[in-house]
């Protein structure tokens, strides 16, 4: 369960919290138990309660791609140039910056692919409207059927209103379910923790440095 250190801003006193892992990412504010003030996270490696090992990430020069390699140790591919985290605050301003450009991309490749399936969707409902529109003036249309042996027959099948009406019910049903799944989607959060960027000696004992590389994302710049 991990420690997370406060400093009240108005008596300056320090206090440690306990959090379930479960409840990541932690509260930057919180009110000091002592004076009822402000009590903000703190950072400092020199802080009683924290523990921190230093984190290697290799950052490549001209795309800025960031690589977590398994082991501290790792060598350096070529392009690349060896960044160390030395601090939980330095941690939290890496973390948070691979959140907002995880969630940039999401957030593209969401609206991307909205939009395809929008386009699909609006021309197959047309098609549709524009059959059952046509089989109304008809008064019905020619429906084909298998029969009990195997054989396929056409039959004449009576339409009315009613039909343009449950299609449009539909539409609406169907749209309403839509937008709220992706507003749902859309508010998220990647929550990026990464357990490779802790270097676990529990992993480390069964995961090799090169197996356990990860690439997170392309932007030019340090983190």
């Amino acid at each position: 369960m991990p420690v997370v250190d406060y400093r009240c801003s108005s008596c300056f006193r320090d206090d440690s919290h306990y959090y379930p892992l479960a409840s990541f990412p932690y509260p930057e504010v919180i009110q000091c138990p002592f004076c009822a003030s402000q009590s903000e996270r703190n950072y400092m490696a020199g802080s009683p309660s924290v523990g921190f090992s230093p984190i290697v990430i290799h950052i490549r020069k001209d795309t800025g791609e960031v690589s977590i390699p398994g082991r501290v140790d790792d060598p350096v591919e070529k392009g690349y140039e060896r960044v160390e985290i030395r601090d939980f605050r330095a941690y939290e301003k890496f973390r948070r910056h691979v959140e907002s450009v995880e969630k940039e991309k999401s957030q593209f490749f969401m609206e991307a692919s909205n939009a395809f399936f929008d386009d699909v969707r609006r021309e197959h409902r047309q098609s549709q409207r524009t059959r059952i529109e046509q089989a109304i003036r008809q008064g019905g249309y020619e429906a084909t059927y298998i029969d009990e042996d195997g054989n396929e027959k056409k039959r004449w099948a009576p339409i009315t209103q009613r039909a343009r009406f449950l299609f449009d019910l539909a539409c609406k049903y169907t749209d309403r379910t839509r937008d709220e799944r992706r507003k749902k989607l859309a508010s998220g959060s990647p929550n990026f923790h990464s357990r490779a960027l802790e270097h676990r000696s529990s992993e480390a004992s069964v995961v090799s440095g090169e197996a356990k590389r990860a690439s997170l994302f392309f932007r030019k710049g340090k983190p």
